[in-house]
């Protein structure tokens, strides 16, 4: 089942290098691909209703697919001693997500980016629970977005309001891709000592896209799903289960 996958990714990529290069946007491409472009993406085909496995991830109600992406990461390596290296996260499926930065040389990321937090007894895997939906998480929030934007069970409002969720997301990734650019460009003129204080500007920068992206989660949950913002949409996700 992996092997459509693996050969979308290939061809992806090698169109990008063939365009130029693999970079940051041609990575966040291949990553929220479900096909478009394609023969398989006709008119009447819903990420939120998959017949096959797209390279971004999505739930099937009758169980054929392997759940939602759960998160996706990009990283951009560090090309020399002097630049920087940078983190593009997003959680859940990236096609409704925003890629947020953190930095590796600001030593932290906000405390909302760690909920649920690890269960600090490491048990075999049929002993762990599922951790309940917590408004304070990150992530949770998102995993609301992601309900919201389906509209039901089967996806029916998915298409539609994913566009709405890209026109207010895209926006912002082009913004802070502009920050990232002038920190790095910085970073490498700076000596030991001015470095240090831009260490504050990376957690800045973080702190900031988390919070612009949690704003217009909030306000996209008031438009279609008004309780999303403090309680779970999904019932499933209201309190622990056993896995």
């Amino acid at each position: 089942m992996s092997h459509l996958r693996q050969r979308r990714s290939q061809s992806l990529l090698e169109s990008a290098r063939v365009r130029g290069a693999v970079d940051l946007h041609s990575a966040k491409a291949v990553l929220r691909d479900h096909f478009e472009g394609s023969f398989l993406d006709g008119p009447y085909f819903s990420a939120a209703r998959p017949d096959f496995l797209t390279l971004c991830m999505h739930e099937h109600t009758a169980g054929f697919t392997w759940g939602n992406t759960a998160g996706s990461l990009i990283v951009e390596m560090r090309t020399d001693a002097e630049d920087l290296t940078v983190i593009w996260w997003t959680p859940l499926p990236p096609c409704i997500g925003v890629y947020i930065p953190v930095f590796l040389a600001s030593g932290q990321i906000p405390g909302e980016l760690q909920l649920p937090a690890p269960d600090a007894l490491v048990r075999p895997p049929e002993e762990y629970s599922q951790s309940p939906f917590d408004p304070a998480s990150y992530w949770w929030r998102f995993q609301n977005l992601l309900d919201a934007v389906k509209g039901d069970s089967a996806g029916t409002q998915f298409t539609e309001r994913q566009r709405s969720v890209r026109a207010r997301f895209d926006p912002l990734e082009a913004r802070w891709h502009e920050a990232v650019d002038e920190l790095r460009r910085v970073w490498k003129s700076a000596d030991g000592a001015a470095r240090g204080h831009l260490v504050d500007g990376f957690r800045a920068l973080t702190a900031v896209a988390v919070s612009d992206a949690g704003a217009v989660v909030d306000a996209f949950l008031l438009e279609y799903e008004p309780r999303g913002r403090t309680e779970s949409i999904d019932p499933r996700w209201a309190v622990a289960e056993r896995r």
